[in-house]
């Protein structure tokens, strides 16, 4: 119960009160919600994505074992969240995209670099950050094709990935690392300036996508399709997290920081694709912030149960 309340007040309550400034924003001068999100995927996102690269510190052998352990992990994912999506007929094509973008995509950034922090420190931190370029490289590739496919065909799927630059950001920040180039003092203040933008925007832009939704009809209608996903996403991805693990004979701190942090609730990141490429933002939305509630619950039993 400490652990929990700890996590509200130092990650959780930060996250609500610029979200709330956001919802204040959205309500006062009705900004257009797609504009914002397109800077961020475009701009402040792939710099923060370079920087962690570039400064990652873990050798190769372990960089692949979590690309592969990622990979697997978001396959399952998508997998199961689509079968899940299916069964609920009453929902269109661009919500049935949201469902399993709800599920798929993990706050593994603002939030979960927060809560390994906290959980294990630095030493935490070090697999934590390479998680969240894994996680951005999938968010950006077969996060974008879902997000898309309601909208789309599968060929604009394709073209809208090779579009956002986040994934040759990886690879800059790839060959900066492992080449050992050192960048000139300006290129790196102006690439830190960026990336300490890209999480507040985030949120910013969660709390203007709030202040658009409708809670009567609209919200009655999806309410259990919105259960199903908040659940699988908190609940059956845990899971899955601890199948895989097992079966990669991923142990000690590695395991405890893939599953906290790839088990807290839906990303920011998933409304900001949900705008800009045509899926369902309000039901994505609306389920960022009902499993960010519902998280401190399960976050804390997760690490009463497996991390102790």
């Amino acid at each position: 119960m400490a652990i929990a309340l700890q996590v509200a007040y130092d990650v959780i309550l930060p996250i609500f009160i610029v979200a709330a400034l956001g919802f204040w924003f959205g309500r006062r001068f009705h900004p257009d919600p797609h504009s914002l999100s397109r800077t961020a995927i475009y701009l402040f996102s792939p710099a923060l994505v370079f920087q962690s690269t570039a400064n990652s510190t873990l050798q190769a052998g372990e960089i692949g074992q979590i690309l592969v352990f990622v990979t697997i992990l978001f396959t399952l994912i998508a997998i199961m969240a689509y079968l899940l999506a299916r069964t609920q007929h009453r929902l269109q094509a661009a919500t049935q995209s949201a469902f399993v973008l709800s599920v798929l995509l993990s706050n593994s950034g603002n939030f979960g670099l927060s809560f390994v922090e906290f959980a294990f420190g630095q030493a935490g931190m070090q697999i934590a950050v390479l998680v969240v370029v894994m996680n951005s490289i999938m968010s950006n590739t077969l996060g974008i094709y879902i997000a898309s496919a309601g909208t789309a065909s599968m060929r604009e799927g394709i073209i809208n990935i090779l579009k956002v630059p986040i994934i040759y950001a990886t690879i800059l920040g790839l060959i900066v690392k492992f080449g050992g180039i050192e960048l000139p003092v300006p290129l790196t203040r102006s690439v830190g300036l960026l990336s300490q933008t890209a999480v507040p925007i985030m949120i910013v832009l969660l709390g203007i996508q709030l202040s658009r939704i409708s809670f009567k009809g609209e919200f009655r209608a999806i309410s259990q399709a919105l259960a199903l996903a908040s659940m699988a996403r908190l609940l059956i991805v845990p899971v899955i997290i601890l199948g895989i693990t097992a079966f990669m004979s991923i142990q000690g701190l590695t395991r405890n920081v893939l599953l906290l942090q790839l088990s807290t609730p839906t990303a920011v990141y998933a409304t900001l694709l949900a705008t800009e490429f045509g899926s369902d933002a309000q039901f994505v939305t609306i389920n960022v912030l009902v499993s960010t509630v519902a998280s401190l619950l399960t976050l804390s039993l997760l690490m009463a149960l497996f991390v102790g």
